[in-house]
């Protein structure tokens, strides 16, 4: 779909305007006629959007090398009018800026100019003024949408936006994933197909907090071509969900960029599609198999500094709960 990339940009440049003119080209046309890509005399990039006489004006300069403003502008014909002009004020920041452009041509075909400038440019904001980050493992990747699944499949449904992105954790580094004051979560998300398999990193990841009780949530997933979740999707899903809440989609974003993620890379992302094999909750018992400190009379052999080892539930005839339904108020 995109309309963007270097031959876009190489065909602006290959005539570029003099003195105070831009050269102005609508990159998406069979998305948006009305959204339009300019370069200016000195090779600037910008993004202009006409406005009716009732549209809103908007000025906005939070973002770090992004900025939006309502100018007053004489077109080729002659006519003057208002535009919307996003800018990209630095040359680093091109490919970001590329993608917002992307976007800002699907919402801006569906809603007011400056409601969907708005919009997208919160969206973007956090991520633009990060630093660029690399494309995330597979590995990452699967747990990172192990974790997006439970907040949006498993605590969204159960409690508010601002208490559900509060106890989301992982990316900041605490012990378990999930965490509040009597309960924590540790999530597991796995491709192993033989059965409900997942690798279990340290002693202490399945110990109790202090107060309260510690839950294991696990997610088998599978790759395939035709299946239709994958973790770009599920960032946005889980975004829509709490975006009427800023406090909770700040602490949402901030928790992406913890993680590592950046939509910069929801191209490579999209590649691998997830279909999901099954899902449960399970409260960690005294029953339930696992290794701890415990298991070595307190401390581990000489020699031994750390253990991780492979947790196989297929044998497990414990409680488990198979959707947020059903945990209900165990979890809450």
């Amino acid at each position: 779909m995109s309309g963007f990339g270097g031959d876009f940009w190489r065909a602006l440049e290959a005539t570029l305007p003099t003195g105070d003119d831009w050269r102005v080209r609508p990159p998406m046309p069979e998305v948006c006629t009305r959204f339009l890509a300019s370069l200016s005399a000195s090779g600037e990039r910008r993004f202009l959007i006409p406005l009716q006489p009732e549209e809103e004006s908007l000025e906005d300069t939070r973002s770090r090398g992004l900025s939006v403003r309502t100018l007053e502008m004489v077109e080729e014909g002659g006519v003057a009018g208002r535009f919307l002009v996003v800018e990209c004020r630095e040359v680093g920041g091109y490919e970001l800026f590329d993608l917002v452009g992307e976007e800002l041509a699907t919402v801006v075909a569906v809603q007011p100019p400056a409601t969907a400038v708005t919009r997208v440019l919160a969206k973007w904001r956090r991520f633009w003024g990060q630093v660029p980050r690399s494309l995330l493992s597979r590995q990452e990747q699967i747990g990172l949408f192990g974790e997006i699944w439970f907040l949006y499949h498993w605590l969204l449904p159960l409690t508010t936006a601002g208490v559900a992105t509060q106890r989301w954790r992982g990316p900041f580094g605490a012990r378990n994933d999930f965490e509040w004051p009597n309960r924590a979560v540790e999530v597991k998300a796995s491709t192993v197909v033989r059965g409900p398999v997942f690798r279990i990193g340290s002693l202490d990841q399945l110990d109790p907090p202090t107060t309260g009780e510690l839950f294991l949530f696990t997610l088998r997933l599978r790759e395939e071509a035709s299946a239709i979740f994958t973790l770009p999707t599920l960032i946005a899903d889980c975004r829509a969900a709490v975006e009427g809440d800023g406090d909770a989609l700040g602490r949402y974003e901030t928790a992406l960029i913890q993680a590592g993620y950046s939509p910069a890379h929801d191209a490579d992302y999209a590649q691998i599609r997830w279909r999901i094999i099954g899902e449960k909750l399970y409260p960690v018992s005294e029953d339930f198999p696992r290794i701890n400190a415990a298991s070595f009379a307190g401390e581990l052999p000489p020699g031994i500094s750390e253990i991780s080892y492979t947790l196989d539930l297929g044998g497990y005839r414990g409680l488990s709960y198979e959707n947020c339904a059903a945990a209900g108020s165990s979890l809450i």
